[in-house]
């Protein structure tokens, strides 16, 4: 068993001991929304092995706690092995530059394979006490990646510019139209 391996083993036997903060997950996958981002459209995590069903979750997340409770959440029902990428499209709202995370929470034992740095300022984490650590360092989930929407929505003063612009285009024309 290889020491990432151990490792989650040793956190999902904490994280389900009892008197354990049952409402937190007990993994975390970090990332940072880049500045132009609005929507979470979709993320993908890979080198999950568990035999129960698995809750994932989107959180505010500072790099030692959850600072949201969670902004969206899915459970899927079954098994994941190893050579399953899960793809889910929370189409959740995020703020340009804010640090966030995936929680993965499942009631058996968790098997990850992580990478090193597949995401920039990301990290893979375990729970630690009443907060999580980075056991591995810059390392990330495996076939972890988010994907962002980041079209902006025109601000109101800009709509009402438009809708009174248009207003008088219609308010001439009209008045040409009548005069003829």
């Amino acid at each position: 068993m290889s020491r990432l391996s151990l490792i989650v083993a040793a956190g999902a036997a904490f994280a389900l001991a009892p008197g354990a903060h049952a409402q937190r997950p007990p993994y975390l996958q970090s990332f940072i929304a880049p500045s132009s981002a609005t929507v979470l459209q979709g993320f993908t995590f890979g080198g999950l092995t568990t035999t129960a069903s698995t809750t994932f979750g989107l959180y505010g997340f500072d790099g030692v706690r959850m600072t949201t409770d969670a902004l969206w959440s899915q459970m899927i029902s079954g098994p994941l092995n190893t050579s399953i990428v899960t793809h889910l499209h929370p189409d959740a709202t995020v703020v340009g530059g804010e640090q966030y995370a995936i929680g993965v929470a499942t009631s058996s034992e968790l098997g990850a394979s992580a990478h090193t740095d597949i995401l920039a300022n990301g990290r893979f984490y375990v729970v630690d006490g009443d907060g999580y650590m980075a056991p591995f360092g810059e390392h990330d989930a495996d076939a972890f990646s988010v994907t962002f929407d980041t079209t902006t929505a025109p601000e109101p003063a800009s709509l009402a510019l438009l809708a009174t612009g248009l207003v008088g285009i219609a308010f001439v024309r009209r008045r040409r139209t009548g005069a003829a």
